[in-house]
């Protein structure tokens, strides 16, 4: 009999809706990826309210995730992308309103700089919206480049988006 040790790695992934039922929405996919293959959702934060950034729009609907998977942040992201297109996510304008925006914000202490994935994401530490959700699931992660904690970065913003 053979044995496999399979290497789980820890995620924090972002979600946001501002268009149509966003809660809804965002109901849906925390629920699709508690049931999507090689991933264990283990926590989830509540939805906030929050102003958007950018053009006018629609108040958004913020919040957080944990995951546990065996894939790789490369495939992650592709499965994010394809959960984001089943809830019509459109890509016509930077900042714009979406059905869906699904972000992987932290993974362990990864750094990864592609130019389609950056991990830790870029902005997480400036957005209210970003680190409020996050910290009610994961006050104590490190950020992997600062090496301050959630809590530390949402301690020092100043941003007021949250309604």
């Amino acid at each position: 009999m053979m044995f496999y040790v399979i290497n789980m790695v820890e995620y924090a992934v972002a979600l946001g809706s501002n268009l149509g039922d966003s809660c809804a929405i965002l109901d849906k996919v925390i629920i699709l990826l508690s049931r999507y293959p090689n991933i264990d959702l283990t926590s989830y934060s509540p939805f906030y309210k929050t102003f958007p950034i950018g053009p006018k729009q629609p108040i958004y609907y913020n919040g957080c995730v944990i995951v546990n998977s065996p894939i790789n942040p490369k495939k992650l992201l592709e499965v994010l992308l394809n959960i984001e297109k089943r809830f019509g996510r459109v890509r016509d304008e930077k900042w714009g309103a979406r059905t869906l925006d699904l972000d992987i914000l932290l993974c362990e202490h990864l750094i990864i700089e592609t130019p389609f994935l950056q991990i830790p994401h870029p902005q997480m530490t400036k957005r209210k919206f970003v680190l409020l959700p996050l910290c009610t699931i994961a006050s104590t992660w490190k950020h992997p480049i600062t090496r301050k904690t959630v809590k530390e970065h949402l301690q020092e913003i100043s941003d007021k988006n949250i309604v």
